[in-house]
């Protein structure tokens, strides 16, 4: 239904191959909020494959989980203080309150991967908003969000903090499937072993012994999102052993390549 009133082309949720009418974005890292206001508008009727500039990824869903976990961040940075919008002169005027509205929105209907916490207040009918928060809320609307909430009010519940699902070892663990080989084979007992080290190093993350590394990073470097979308990854994140020389390194399709020696 969604697909039907707000997008046209490739569907939202990509299962089996890159068919449909698309429209890219191109988005420069180090100028978020800037490109993002002026790529995004003109493409809001189309599923958008994200690149960046100076990089050449194919968009299967990593990407794209990649550039809401950014931009979020950016929006939260720019535009908001201790959890509240700010309003900021120069941002009602570019509309960045407007173009935040609809990437959060988005976040959500695309399963984007992070949730950002908002004050639900500004769903309430007689909150009496901002300028700001009346950008916000139209941005919202935009992509019908705001209209959903308004039908059934406890989907607001989306953007709490506490109702955001904790990531845990042992979720995170288990999230990932493994690709082994054969059992008994030596392949196999290589992979073991590997994977050993790599659980230990989960461990290790989650316990707070690797520095700013926390497991919403190991995510990310999977995914492209920090968190575990509200309603799941489409495709699920997997390990895949590769026998070459290297280091460990992540697919835009939630697949970890971990290297193993051929020697």
């Amino acid at each position: 239904m969604y697909q039907e009133l707000y997008h046209q082309g490739r569907p939202l949720n990509i299962t089996h191959g890159l068919d449909g009418h698309t429209s890219p974005i191109v988005i420069d890292r180090h100028n978020i909020m800037e490109t993002v206001t002026e790529e995004i508008l003109p493409q809001l009727n189309l599923r958008f494959p994200v690149l960046f500039y100076c990089e050449n990824v194919l968009d299967e869903g990593g990407s794209r989980r990649e550039f809401f976990r950014i931009t979020l961040r950016a929006i939260r940075q720019e535009l908001f203080a201790n959890g509240q919008v700010t309003n900021n002169p120069v941002c009602l005027k570019d509309e960045r309150y407007y173009v935040a509205g609809i990437v959060i929105g988005l976040s959500v209907v695309v399963q984007g991967g992070d949730i950002f916490q908002l004050n639900i207040e500004i769903f309430e009918p007689q909150h009496i908003c901002s300028e700001a928060e009346e950008q916000l809320r139209t941005g919202l609307d935009r992509v019908g969000i705001f209209s959903c909430i308004q039908r059934k009010r406890e989907l607001a519940l989306i953007f709490e903090l506490q109702h955001t699902p904790s990531l845990t070892f042992g979720r995170l663990a288990t999230l990932i499937a493994v690709n082994f080989s054969e059992v008994g084979s030596n392949r196999r007992k290589k992979e073991d072993k590997l994977y050993g080290f790599f659980i230990s190093y989960l461990r290790q993350v989650a316990a707070g012994r690797r520095g700013y590394i926390d497991l919403g990073s190991i995510l990310a470097f999977v995914t492209g999102s920090s968190q575990v979308p509200l309603f799941g990854f489409d495709d699920q994140p997997t390990i895949q052993f590769e026998y070459r020389e290297g280091i460990p390194t992540a697919g835009t399709c939630a697949c970890l390549f971990l290297e193993i020696m051929s020697a």
